[in-house]
């Protein structure tokens, strides 16, 4: 497991709204900070700043917390 996140109850409100609810997909995005501990020397003083994303597949519904 790389990390866990809990969503609030404001934002479990809003999920049926979305197909995936944004505060979601940057949490996950969050979650690959880690990964990147083993390149930080090549990529001191730079920003982890996503810009694109090729493709999402959503496999399971929303839920109130997730564990990758």
């Amino acid at each position: 497991m790389i990390g866990r996140f809990d969503l609030s109850p404001e934002v479990r409100a809003s999920l049926p709204d979305f197909v995936l609810h944004p505060g979601v997909l940057d949490s996950a995005f969050q979650l690959f900070i880690p990964l990147l501990k083993q390149h930080a020397q090549e990529y001191e003083g730079l920003a982890f700043v996503p810009t694109q994303v090729g493709r999402i597949q959503v496999a399971v519904e929303h839920q109130a917390a997730a564990q990758y």
